[in-house]
């Protein structure tokens, strides 16, 4: 980032100063050609940031995975649940 000052002027023409297009346009590029170096020789140099490492739990349990109920075995709970409730 650059800290300095930037100068803007709102001077007067003078007859001796007028410039052409192709000298104005040559002397915007080089004025930015050179803020541009300046900007990149203060540049700060990052460092990358290594990829996240994944790990594993060598002891971690695992719950088995439950198999689905089947159509027969649901209306079966139903009715026990039903002969309890009544």
């Amino acid at each position: 980032m650059y800290n300095g000052q930037l100068e803007l002027s709102f001077g007067t023409r003078h007859e001796g100063q007028l410039l052409t297009r192709r000298e104005r346009r040559i002397s915007r590029a080089q004025w930015w050609f050179e803020r541009m170096r300046r900007i990149v020789e203060h540049a700060v140099e990052s460092v990358p940031v290594p990829p996240p490492e994944q790990t594993w739990l060598s002891n971690a349990c695992r719950q088995p995975a439950v198999a689905p109920e089947s159509p027969a075995s649901t209306a079966r709970r139903r009715s026990e649940e039903r002969q309890v409730c009544e």
